[in-house]
């Protein structure tokens, strides 16, 4: 293998993780220190609210998943007749655009930086310590029996098997020798970086410091760990330009294990950052306002990493390929229509329609899915249901790129946003009116109409 190493300009930084939570103990009506934030004690998940004018701890919610309030119906549900598939539009029209310009977006096509999303994905994880900060063998346990098994299941379940993540854990620690605040990355968690901040010079120097015993011609990201520690106050993905046996890697993640460390709702914390460096990014308004008295919804670890429904939206699925040109139906808004779909389960590795999109313009498309309780939606029965969104391509993260259409206002226990429709609920958009005709085992029964 060449042993020559190149190292090129920094694209750009993501470091784009999601709300995390902080370590101290929170109680109900405490002041907390920032609206989304998330804390798990004593069993029970606590949200930062805002109440009135000050931000507060919300009641909590238990951990453990209820169980479904009533039995099963849908085996003696009505049935309705589909429309035939020749009266949709070819699937390239509800390819909408992004105008963002940058290298994460909900619009087509995807980054050419980004990663694979289907076929063979290989990521190499790198162990580093510094001068003044040791080694405890916590980021070799944390990465073999939480961070890498998540990963690789997830995607490979999410994907139905369309994309094969796999993750090689190099059990040796590399040692870089600087002082780790040589990086500028010291700021708190939630605060944003410094405008010298390095990262990426961290992922670079990690390679040299690996590239005598690690072939990185296999890989197509590279995944650098350190100890936990509060000398690293944000961590992610982050972009760079690094030609390295032969491999040009425009794609990392960083940082220190202390946001995940052993925190079950946090094991997904790789499955998130991932999904930054396949070019998705936070779907929703983080800031809590959109959605007034409560902060997300729930759906979707890009815009929730801690949620219980983990599992991508459809919209993602479809722009990263996941899902065949015969799961997706193809309307326009353009033209009057009023068909009938069957929308099977989301998570379900099943022949059969897993979303309808309707476009609404070169940048907007509003998207209908269906969610159930699986492995990837930890979800109650009461939860379950037909969930439609706006997508728009021109919205960057965390502002509200996607904003979820309901009927009702549904919330978990810690105030997060299902907003799914049951048989009988309708919502419009526009000129766009869907309507849940009926649930069945084989999934849900829904009517669009273009007036």
């Amino acid at each position: 293998m060449s042993r020559k190493v190149s190292f090129g300009i920094l694209l750009l930084i993501t470091s784009l993780s999601a709300p995390s939570a902080s370590f101290a103990a929170p109680k109900a009506g405490a002041v907390c220190p920032k609206v989304g934030k998330i804390e798990n004690a004593g069993g029970k998940k606590f949200t930062c609210i805002k109440s009135g004018k000050k931000t507060v701890w919300n009641k909590g919610v238990s951990t453990s998943i209820p169980s479904a309030s009533s039995p099963d119906s849908r085996e003696n549900a009505s049935k309705f007749e589909v429309t035939a598939r020749t009266a949709y539009s070819d699937l390239e029209k509800c390819k909408i655009k992004s105008t963002l310009g940058t290298n994460e977006s909900l619009g087509f096509p995807r980054n050419p930086t980004a990663l694979p999303a289907l076929g063979d994905v290989n990521a190499v994880t790198l162990l580093v310590e510094f001068d003044d900060l040791k080694d405890n063998g916590d980021p070799l346990r944390v990465w073999k029996t939480q961070q890498i098994p998540t990963a690789e299941n997830f995607f490979s379940a999410a994907s139905y098997g369309k994309m094969k993540f796999k993750v090689d854990l190099i059990e040796t620690v590399f040692h870089i020798k600087k002082s780790v605040l040589a990086y500028n990355l010291d700021t708190h968690h939630d605060a944003p970086a410094k405008p010298n901040a390095k990262p990426y010079e961290l992922v670079t120097d990690a390679i040299s410091a690996a590239d005598p015993v690690v072939d990185f011609s296999k890989y197509n990201v590279v995944n650098v760990v350190t100890p936990s520690t509060t000398l690293i106050g944000f961590e992610g993905a982050v972009g760079l330009r690094t030609t390295v046996d032969g491999k040009l890697l425009e794609r990392a993640t960083f940082g220190s294990i202390r946001e995940y460390k052993d925190a079950l709702d946090k094991y997904n914390w790789l499955v998130h950052e991932s999904g930054h460096n396949l070019g998705l990014f936070h779907p929703y308004n983080n800031r809590g306002d959109l959605y007034k008295d409560f902060i997300i919804p729930t759906w979707d670890l890009m815009g929730d990493a801690a949620t219980p429904a983990a599992e991508f939206l459809a919209w993602n699925k479809f722009l990263l390929g996941w899902l065949d040109t015969n799961q997706v139906n193809c309307l326009e808004s353009s033209s009057k229509s009023s068909t009938t779909h069957l929308i099977t389960p989301l998570s379900e590795n099943t022949d059969g329609v897993k979303a309808t999109v309707i476009k609404l313009s070169e940048t907007q498309a509003l998207v209908i899915e269906n969610r159930r309780n699986s492995s990837l939606n930890r979800i109650a029965r009461n939860q379950e249901g037909v969930l439609v969104y706006v997508v728009d391509g021109s919205i960057a993260s965390n502002v509200g790129a996607l904003t979820i259409l309901y009927s009702k206002l549904t919330k978990t226990a810690d105030d997060r946003l299902i907003g799914t429709l049951k048989p009988g609920d309708s919502v419009k958009h526009k000129n766009v009116t869907v309507k849940v005709l009926s649930s069945a085992v084989a999934g849900d029964y829904v009517s669009v109409t273009v007036n």
